[in-house]
């Protein structure tokens, strides 16, 4: 018997030093995951004017975890103290943000995390009005975390703990967020934590540990510099942009010119289109404005990264590039003028082009075109979303003539327009006028460089007539510039091809005239097909349509199309006033509101920041009362349904032991009966009957077997303790040991 008792001590002893072990390494765990999940987006966010303080976060957090993991919640001082505990960081909690004093802190950590995902994905948000120290932020995210982590693992859902660590060591390796090494080696260490825990050699672990480093580095900070790695990353961007944005072979390049293939268009369908008057009409899709590494792209968000504010402020109040000229078409009252054009609607529909891009004619006004977002800065407001335009089209044809009646004074423009417009105007003549060294200097060799001081339709004049005795038009021509620059190739060895090779070089020879210039893909209504086309029947434009060629921008106006390749020349024709050179718009000279200052002199123009707004251009993130309780509700809620799904999971866990007990292997089963039989007396306030002590003892400490009836005569005493138990202890304790200890089925 004494041998029995020591051996039972030491297995008791053993297993609490177990329940220890786990305990603390379960605190390592979530102290691990509170500080990487804060601290590592916080270096990304560039908050490391805090560092020397963030120890007092890593305190909070632990604090909190230990609180949750280490201590014996079946000791009622314990359970009571915990409870205190709470109450206060709860009232703390409510303090600091009725107080605004975490407001301010949460504003901080907010427009750090907006301004990161500005940078990486070029979309931009309206900044909190106050920001202070995000520490406060970021102690608060890690107690949360932590505290989360560590219910989740006293729930012994340690799969729920797991899932996060191991999505940041698959996000993490193939470069989706930020700082990826870091998050490989901070999952990496998670799961081997949880390894450790679950009773593996701590050699083992270690070398996992060591290997799992070692290739978390090279995935997450070699990665990038490495060209070939790249390049494969590119390809599969490529793949995956095919997959989810295409329905067919594309026939345009979409601005990467790199070893450019023939133009082989096919019949697959890419865009509906109808109008009350059938018209020539160009479509843009896709925008370059910036030329690099062969490749037309958009400008970078970091491009643009003082003039994002300006430009959402301009997309959201004033108009987009691409509805410029619509706008200010639909806003002038020309009915004292002879600009007289009878209304002319279209319907624009994507049937098959690439969803990357939003298809808009020129002429359309931003009220036509719903999908277009203001938050969309590198792209104006293409988001890449397109479930259709309709609206009013402005006859592109009259563009110079605006211009010349708003020169005149003959209509005046509206005075945001006019501020809006210079600011605009200013961004544009800022990003593109750029042409790079190499390309320039090909441009120079082959003549194809123009003087600045003339009119935009001199220079796309000359323009043209340089192209048609420069270049050969040529459909199937394929363009290996390999490591060259693809102008740069174009212009030295072989000036041969279509509607591409035509775009790019035009879109370079503007910018060296001063004018500014993008590269555009799109599609085309030529005039026959429109002059062919039966009213109210809609066109399907097909990959046959598509083309490339230039924007240029006119003062004041916005962005025109210009098709410098042969055969395309009379789709797009500018009327001129006549007498009236200064409407042709030699670029960057006058503004139009000093030519309406001149004709006007008497009308006073004032002045408008559009870059600062008294009313709602930041977000408050001060918390009213009502906000708060709300908050704090939602929060108590949140740990409700945690709980009720551990409680849940505790009963089911009873529920499949109870049959085991009645089907299951004798012994085993047998050994549950007991177990749950003195828990119950003991709940009860009873004594363990000596029969049954020494009939546990026996099971415990022997290797007799166990019969059938023995197991049955266990059930027929477990079946009396609930009974009892029932029967003695009030309501509210049978509550709580059911629905909320979940020690009792």
């Amino acid at each position: 018997m004494k041998m029995g008792q020591i051996s039972l001590t030491i297995t008791s002893v053993r297993a609490e030093r177990r329940d220890l072990k786990e305990r603390l390494l379960s605190c390592g765990l979530c102290l691990l995951m509170a500080v990487a999940l804060t601290e590592i987006p916080a270096a990304a966010w560039h908050l490391t004017d805090m560092t020397p303080l963030r120890f007092i976060a890593y305190v909070a957090a632990a604090a909190v975890i230990a609180a949750i993991l280490l201590p014996d919640l079946s000791d009622k001082k314990t359970r009571l103290m915990l409870t205190a505990t709470a109450v206060g960081l709860v009232i703390l909690f409510i303090i600091l943000t009725a107080t605004g004093t975490l407001s301010l802190s949460m504003g901080r950590l907010m427009n750090q995390i907006l301004e990161s995902r500005y940078l990486r994905t070029g979309y931009y948000a309206v900044p909190y009005a106050a920001a202070g120290s995000g520490l406060l932020a970021l102690s608060l995210m890690e107690m949360i975390i932590g505290g989360l982590c560590a219910l989740l693992m006293k729930m012994k859902l340690r799969g729920a703990v797991l899932v996060l660590p191991a999505l940041m060591v698959i996000l993490g390796g193939i470069d989706i967020l930020p700082v990826n090494g870091w998050y490989v080696v901070f999952g990496a260490a998670c799961l081997l934590m949880m390894a450790a825990m679950t009773g593996i050699s701590p050699k083992a672990v270690g070398m996992a540990a060591a290997g799992l480093i070692i290739v978390s580095l090279v995935l997450g900070l070699v990665m990038a510099p490495v060209s070939g790695l790249a390049k494969a990353r590119q390809s599969l961007d490529k793949q995956v942009h095919k997959l989810t944005k295409e329905n067919s072979v594309m026939a345009m390049p979409e601005g990467n010119l790199k070893d450019l293939k023939a133009f082989e268009p096919t019949d697959a369908p890419a865009l509906l289109v109808d109008m009350d008057t059938w018209t020539g009409t160009y479509i843009r899709g896709f925008v370059g404005g910036t030329y690099k590494d062969s490749t037309w792209q958009s400008l970078s968000p970091e491009d643009l990264r003082e003039e994002a504010a300006t430009l959402y402020v301009l997309q959201r109040d004033a108009f987009f590039g691409s509805t410029q000229y619509g706008n200010l078409w639909n806003s002038s009252d020309l009915e004292a003028t002879d600009l007289v054009y009878e209304d002319n609607r279209i319907t624009v529909r994507p049937d098959g082009a690439c969803r990357a891009f939003t298809y808009l004619p020129y002429g359309i006004s931003d009220e036509a075109a719903p999908d277009l977002d203001p938050h969309a800065i590198t792209t104006e407001g293409d988001a890449g979303r397109m479930s259709g335009v309709t609206g009013n089209l402005a006859p592109i044809e009259a563009a110079y003539l605006l211009l010349g009646t708003l020169a005149d004074g003959s209509v005046q423009a509206d005075e945001a327009y006019l501020t809006a417009e210079e600011h605009y105007r200013d961004y544009v003549y800022t990003h593109f006028l750029d042409v790079p060294e190499e390309v320039l200097t090909a441009l120079s060799e082959a003549g194809l460089t123009g003087s600045t001081g003339i009119s935009t339709t001199q220079a796309r004049k000359e323009i043209r007539e340089a192209l048609k005795l420069f270049m050969t038009y040529d459909e199937s021509a394929v363009t290996l510039n390999g490591s060259r620059d693809f102008l740069a190739y174009l212009c030295d060895v072989n000036p041969r091809g279509y509607s591409v090779h035509y775009a790019s070089l035009a879109t370079m020879m503007l910018r060296t005239y001063g004018i500014p210039a993008r590269y555009v893909e799109g599609y085309v209504v030529t005039q026959d097909r429109a002059g062919r086309q039966a009213e109210g029947e809609a066109m399907v434009l097909t990959q046959k349509n598509s083309r490339a060629f230039v924007e240029f921008y006119l003062d004041g106006i916005g962005w025109l199309p210009f098709d410098p390749t042969p055969g395309y020349e009379a789709e797009i024709y500018y009327e001129l006033p006549q007498g009236q050179g200064m409407a042709d718009n030699t670029p960057g000279n006058t503004s139009l509101e000093e030519l309406q200052e001149e004709n006007e002199p008497e009308n006073e123009q004032k002045t408008v920041n559009v870059q600062e707004e008294d009313d709602g251009s930041r977000r408050p993130v001060g918390l009213n009362l009502h906000e708060v309780l709300i908050l704090s509700l939602l929060i108590l809620l949140g740990c409700l349904v945690l709980y009720g799904i551990y409680i849940y999971q505790k009963r089911q866990y009873l529920r499949r032991r109870r049959l085991f007990m009645k089907e299951g292997e004798v012994r085993r089963a047998t050994g549950y009966i007991l177990a749950d039989t003195c828990r119950l007396q003991e709940a009860a306030g009873q004594e363990i009957p000596a029969e049954q002590d020494r009939f546990m003892k026996e099971l415990w400490f022997s290797r007799h077997a166990v019969s059938e009836e023995q197991r049955q005569n266990a059930l027929q005493g477990l079946e009396k303790a609930e009974a009892d138990w029932r029967t003695q202890l009030p309501l509210w304790k049978r509550i709580v040991h059911r629905f909320i200890k979940g020690d009792v089925y």
